[in-house]
């Protein structure tokens, strides 16, 4: 029963815009302190205290071939390693309860065992969102997600309009199942949440993301500027983490550019961010930016110089991601394992030696140079 009202008080205050921004800002400020001094803390030591949240990655697997998207080369590079059975998933959270996990992929809807994961999570009274593309979301399964007491929100993506969506995306029925997802999600209650890339294909169609989030009942988007990985700063980065050229495509394996170009003015993205958000606020529907920084910091986001001209930390440094085989990485990008936790502990691997000295590596070199514009990073003076 309490998570139903808790749930329903969510729901309440993000169709209270006002309401909405001043909560956000709160938690902002707060979250901001803790974060500086885990900094402190860290930089000394390379100790990080024991995190609340885990990304957990069920599968690098998909069904779409999105532009923007590494994983489907991930999934290519591990298509001989094994992902984690539903007893190695149990035993590991089990053993290392956490209290909130972020469930992302991939695309998790691909994994056999997702439902059964989320009745884990429940059982073992966890909270959890759920990161999807949608299209996988049906009458076979919306009841089974809606009646999941943990599950917070649901995270979707969306890239502009039908015709914008379904070429990003690279399949001519993304956009209606994706739709179809919404609509079903909001007729059980379930807060939904969109997330959209912004490049230069859609950044015409900021807005029209938007419309179509008001009419389907959601309440807030998310826009987040696409991010490069330049193949110099890939050898830099290598060169600094002392990762092996046999290792690199374990731990690097992104869509490798030779150089780096913005295909899009410095004005173009500065009226689109200004507009979508202009527009967020007559329409009702709250409007949100990865890097949080990127409408106040425009010009150093387009130009990728955020390192150079500021002192950042990772939100990383206190959130755990455990990808589909059971190791834990840092993050998305940079995927050096530091263990497995079907061979040791979480408390073992998080403040390893290993570990400690990669933090430590991370923060005296204010991040590394593929984390630029990152949506974790985060200026601590």
């Amino acid at each position: 029963m309490l998570n139903k009202v808790l749930h329903k008080t969510r729901v309440a205050v993000t169709k209270i815009k006002p309401v909405y921004t001043i909560a956000r800002k709160v938690y902002y400020n707060r979250e901001l302190k803790r974060l500086k001094e885990i900094y402190t803390q860290t930089l000394k030591s390379g100790d990080a205290p024991f995190p609340e949240m885990v990304i957990f990655e069920p599968t690098a697997r998909c069904n779409l071939k999105c532009k923007m998207c590494f994983f489907n080369r991930l999934a290519q590079v591990k298509k001989d390693v094994p992902e984690l059975t539903m007893d190695e998933i149990k035993e590991i959270f089990t053993k290392n309860t956490f209290k909130k996990v972020n469930i992302i992929g991939g695309e998790p809807m691909m994994h056999g065992n997702i439902l059964d994961t989320m009745h884990l999570f429940d059982s073992l009274d966890m909270k959890y969102d759920l990161a999807t593309n949608g299209t996988l979301i049906n009458k076979m399964n919306i009841d089974t997600l809606s009646a999941m007491k943990g599950l917070v929100s649901v995270g979707m993506s969306l890239d502009g309009n039908q015709e914008m969506h379904n070429e990003i995306r690279g399949s001519p029925v993304a956009f209606q199942q994706t739709i179809n997802s919404f609509k079903m999600l909001h007729e059980r209650g379930i807060l939904t949440n969109i997330v959209s890339v912004v490049m230069k294909e859609n950044l015409p169609y900021m807005k029209d993301i938007v419309k179509i989030a008001k009419e389907n009942n959601i309440k807030s988007v998310w826009f987040e500027i696409e991010r490069y990985y330049i193949k110099d700063e890939i050898a830099q980065t290598q060169s600094l983490l002392k990762v092996s050229d046999e290792d690199k495509d374990d731990v690097f394996p992104l869509m490798i550019i030779d150089e780096y170009k913005r295909e899009y003015s410095l004005d173009e993205l500065k009226k689109s961010l200004e507009e979508v958000q202009e527009y967020g606020n007559n329409n009702g529907v709250n409007v949100f930016f990865y890097p949080e920084y990127l409408l106040t910091k425009v010009e150093e986001c387009h130009a990728r110089t955020l390192r150079r001209n500021g002192r950042y930390m990772c939100r990383f440094i206190n959130r755990a991601r455990i990808d589909p085989y059971g190791n834990v990485i840092h993050c998305g990008q940079l995927r050096k394992s530091f263990g497995n936790l079907k061979e040791k502990s979480f408390k073992e691997i998080w403040n390893s030696i290993e570990y400690k000295e990669f933090r430590m590596n991370l923060l005296n070199h204010n991040l590394m140079p593929i984390c630029e514009t990152c949506l974790n990073m985060v200026k601590i003076n």
